[in-house]
């Protein structure tokens, strides 16, 4: 039995290198990465008993480290490997995304570059982006933290990264994980006092961005910022 699920492994980890993952079923991929976390044992139930336990491939992934951990057969190593997926994406994404002098001058270009920051966030986050007065990309900061439904926007960190960065011109953006890229009105608020706030600074306020998912909306186009 352990030569035939050696042998399965090997398998596998051929057909990937050869095609990707473009052909594999979710419990397949699951069972694939699971083999790195579980040396001497066939994966293959494991992986349909956590897609049956959380519904869908992504749930798994989004899944803490505590809920996959209740799943028989799941230990600590195995579960944070899963759930380091998504994060593992979005920082591959960043990378990619973030070069020197990057120029971010469409709604488009800032929207699709901010996506992938918000890969398999679970709570609030806020971003920021620092630009200078060519719109070419600076830096892209963590600004704060929150629950499922609300984030801080501490004005003084976003002061003190953009005077650091020595940027003249301003995007932040956060997500919501729960629900729809739609402002509240208390997002559209906070956005008019943050442009009072960098107008101070000498410092263009160009968009606040909310995130869900894959789409994204600017308040900017929504009419917030005019």
């Amino acid at each position: 039995m352990s030569q035939m699920h050696t042998g399965h492994r090997a398998r596998l980890r051929k057909r990937f290198c050869k095609e990707g993952l473009q052909n594999f079923e979710p419990h397949e991929v699951l069972e694939l990465l699971l083999t790195y976390a579980i040396t001497r044992k066939d994966t293959n139930p494991l992986a349909h008993t956590l897609l049956d336990y959380f519904g869908s491939m992504d749930a798994v992934l989004e899944a803490p480290v505590e809920e996959l951990m209740k799943v028989p057969g799941m230990g600590e190593q195995s579960a944070v490997l899963l759930n380091l997926i998504p994060s593992l994406t979005a920082y591959y994404l960043n990378e990619k995304n973030t070069c020197s002098h990057r120029i971010l001058d469409s709604t488009e270009k800032i929207g699709h570059y901010l996506i992938p920051l918000f890969l398999g966030k679970t709570e609030e986050v806020t971003y920021l982006l620092s630009l200078n007065n060519r719109n070419q990309l600076l830096g892209c900061d963590l600004v704060s933290k929150g629950s499922i439904t609300y984030v801080p926007m501490y004005f003084r960190k976003i002061s003190e990264i953009l005077l650091r960065r020595q940027a003249t011109a301003a995007v932040v953006a956060h997500n919501h994980p729960s629900g729809f890229a739609l402002p509240s009105g208390k997002d559209a608020e906070t956005t008019k006092m943050l442009f009072v706030f960098l107008q101070q600074m000498e410092v263009r306020l160009i968009d606040h961005i909310i995130v869900a998912d894959h789409d994204f909306v600017s308040l900017r186009d929504s009419g917030v910022l005019l």
